[in-house]
């Protein structure tokens, strides 16, 4: 077997058998962690509402990850097989589970954000929000709006065609604009 040549990067490409060296694999690994870790936590707590879970089901998908690293084909696309990874461990939790309590995004805050001038804590109506959308439609906001994913690279996590995307993301931002201004109106 011949030795994966690193890309720019330092992670190695996978040889004409489509494995990396050992190296290589380790490299590609600590790069996916080091650069990802944070994200995956997020998503998945977005996904599950609970911290616990959350970590645990991070594990899991770096676990997974690792055992299925040589079937990674493409290494510039290592970030989304691994967000596929974890949008798949979070589906199967959410089928484990009849209900969850909605908590903020990010377990590490005590609260949603600071108040804006007119006293409306945006992140938190934005948290609220997102628990009352359908998993698809909060799968996809956190993917491309606190993830940063682009809509095809949202659609290959969630295993979905572009366009499929584009349109769960359309109706999913008119769906929390029109609650969070049902709620605003509440008040």
């Amino acid at each position: 077997m011949t030795a994966a040549k690193p890309d720019a990067h330092g992670i190695g490409h996978a040889d004409a058998s489509g494995r990396l060296d050992s190296a290589a694999r380790h490299a590609l690994y600590r790069d996916l962690v080091d650069r990802s870790a944070d994200g995956v936590l997020r998503y998945v707590y977005g996904m599950v509402g609970d911290p616990a879970v959350a970590e645990d089901l991070t594990q899991d998908v770096f676990l997974r990850a690792w055992e299925h690293l040589d079937e990674l084909r493409d290494v510039s696309a290592a970030r989304s097989w691994l967000f596929a990874i974890a949008a798949n461990a979070a589906r199967r939790q959410l089928k484990r589970a009849s209900r969850f309590a909605w908590l903020p995004l990010d377990p590490r805050r005590q609260d949603a954000g600071n108040p804006n001038p007119d006293g409306v804590n945006e992140g938190a109506e934005i948290e609220r929000a997102l628990g009352k959308v359908s998993d698809d439609d909060r799968a996809v906001v956190l993917l491309v709006g606190l993830e940063g994913f682009s809509l095809s690279e949202a659609a290959g996590v969630l295993g979905t065609s572009p366009a499929a995307a584009k349109k769960r993301w359309q109706r999913a931002c008119a769906r929390l604009r029109t609650l969070i201004e049902a709620e605003r109106t509440e008040c």
